[in-house]
């Protein structure tokens, strides 16, 4: 399994999972490919500084953060909107009995004046 298939592979398996890429092979056209399989947040190449390796940890965490509470927001509303929407069915159910109560009892009176 090559680098980018791993990676893909990471990628289907956990999906949240912030990557950071460290390489000492910078092919263009192979890092594009690891990347784009692996969704990778960030990639560094050698030589590394730990300077800036601490410094896209702390951002990919912060990324993450970001994303599992959007992701809770995200749950949040769809939860929310599936009670309004049972909220609003039930209310048009009891507004079509009303309706229908209303409209036989407009039938009644008329048929009473009638006659």
């Amino acid at each position: 399994m090559s680098g980018d298939e791993l990676l893909g592979r990471a990628r289907e398996l956990s999906p949240d999972t912030v990557r950071i890429l460290c390489t000492g092979y910078a092919d263009l056209p192979d890092l594009a490919r690891a990347i784009n399989q692996g969704k990778i947040y960030y990639y560094i190449e050698k030589p590394w500084r730990s300077s800036l390796l601490d410094d896209v940890i702390t951002k990919a965490l912060e990324h993450y953060t970001l994303l599992r509470d959007r992701r809770k927001l995200v749950d949040e509303l769809r939860r929310a909107n599936a009670e309004l929407e049972s909220r609003v069915q039930e209310r048009t159910a009891q507004l079509q009995i009303a309706k229908e109560a209303a409209e036989a009892a407009n039938h009644a009176k008329s048929e009473f004046l009638s006659t």
